[in-house]
């Protein structure tokens, strides 16, 4: 009883750490990525967007990125889970 205790207690503190540093990640990349952008901006304004269409437009953009890196993220923690178990 005791060992699974602590075993619980290690999964969930690998679990807290895992989480913040996939927020950190998503934080630094997303940052990157609108410092990346505003030279494309900058293009799109040029050539007739008004400020809600390019908010919109890298809206949908980061909406994308984080949708995708959260079903990757599910489809791999599922397949190494079923792996491990097996």
């Amino acid at each position: 009883q005791t060992s699974l205790t602590v075993f619980q207690m290690f999964v969930g503190l690998v679990g807290a750490v895992s989480m913040g540093l996939s927020f950190f990640v998503l934080l630094v990349s997303t940052t990157q990525n609108i410092r990346e952008n505003v030279w494309e901006y900058g293009c799109l304004r040029a050539i007739g967007f008004t400020k809600a269409q390019g908010l919109r437009c890298f809206m949908y953009e980061q909406y994308t990125v984080v949708l995708s890196a959260l079903l990757l993220g599910t489809v791999i923690g599922l397949v190494l889970a079923c792996v491990v178990t097996a």
